[in-house]
């Protein structure tokens, strides 16, 4: 009987490692996580509270760009010289299309020549027309002792001409003649009055 209780032994073991054996090939396995699964989003990043400053990124808009002792000239299709304003403060309005200038003092050309010299308490410069409007106390005066005198005044580019309104007066060689508005060339010659127009004769002329 002694003999055989090795034999015994090993035959217990074997079975007992069978058992074991099946007992782990029936457990189950640990669950994994699919290779693909949604990873939990990310959090956003926290909005800045209100009043805080743009982005430098952020286009800013520009003010108006200012000159002091400016001087403004206009030219014809050509690039002849029709008028040159010099004023104490200039400012350009690129949202309105033009350019303001205070305190005007001006020149008139006419075939390269001064033919008109005026002064103004206001200009304004349209961009786009290439007009000029003139307001408060419009002076002007040409080469031969013509003068002009009106609240408001505007040479328009494209016909060449000074439109004065508002109640003008218009002086030369004996002669002043009031109107409500003049339509003239730079010589004061080629003169149109309209509007309660009187002419008023020097004695003597």
């Amino acid at each position: 009987m002694k003999r055989w209780l090795p034999l015994i032994w090993i035959l217990v073991g074997v079975m007992v490692g069978i058992a074991a054996a099946r007992i782990w090939q029936g457990a189950p396995a640990a669950e994994l996580p699919p290779p693909h699964a949604a990873q939990p989003a990310t959090p956003e990043p926290p909005k800045p509270p209100k009043g805080t400053p743009a982005s430098p990124t952020a286009p800013v808009m520009l003010p108006p760009v200012q000159l002091e002792q400016g001087k403004l000239t206009g030219t014809d299709d050509a690039g002849h010289k029709q008028w040159e304003l010099t004023t104490d403060n200039l400012t350009t309005d690129d949202v309105h299309h033009r350019v303001v200038l205070e305190h005007v003092h001006g020149q008139f050309y006419k075939q390269g020549k001064v033919q008109m010299t005026l002064v103004a308490a206001r200009a304004i410069f349209a961009t786009d027309t290439k007009d000029v409007e003139l307001t408060g106390d419009v002076q002007a005066r040409t080469q031969d002792g013509r003068t002009m005198r009106a609240p408001r005044a505007r040479w328009e580019a494209a016909r060449k001409r000074l439109v004065a309104t508002g109640g003008v007066t218009v002086t030369q060689q004996g002669m002043t003649i009031r109107a409500d508005q003049v339509v003239s060339d730079l010589d004061l010659k080629n003169t149109v009055f309209t509007g309660h127009v009187i002419v008023t004769v020097a004695e003597g002329k």
